[in-house]
């Protein structure tokens, strides 16, 4: 199974954003642009068994129009595990729970009742 080869990245070929299979790119072939690749994942090169990364970890800016990497593309986008879960918390605690409706025996009247049923109630009681 081909998976993301960023640290905390829980990307793999099944992987899928709003319905559609994220896109897994290799590690390119040229030594400069791998070694750079390497250096901002924060990796060694491995020889055991190819390296790839998903397309969460590029800016939109080095896609074409065909969702392919430019050939300048350098990985940039790294979020923290523990980043993450400060940012989650932060949301949490700037969200405040809506507020419940109090009942009491004003809100629990009984709706006024047309005259027509005020007068003849006494028929369904006879």
């Amino acid at each position: 199974m081909i998976t993301c080869a960023a640290d905390n990245c829980p990307s793999t070929q099944d992987t899928r954003i709003d319905g559609n299979l994220i896109t897994l790119f290799p590690f390119p072939e040229d030594d400069q642009r791998k070694n750079q690749w390497l250096r901002n994942c924060d990796l060694l090169l491995s020889d055991d068994e190819p390296l790839y990364l998903c397309e969460l970890h590029f800016e939109e800016s080095y896609f074409t129009e065909s969702k392919d990497l430019k050939p300048n593309a350098i990985p940039t986008i790294f979020d923290k595990k523990e980043e993450l879960l400060i940012k989650q918390e932060e949301i949490m605690s700037q969200t405040t729970p809506p507020k419940q409706k109090q009942i009491n025996e004003l809100t629990l009247r009984t709706p006024p009742q047309s005259p027509f049923v005020q007068d003849n109630v006494s028929l369904f009681f006879i």
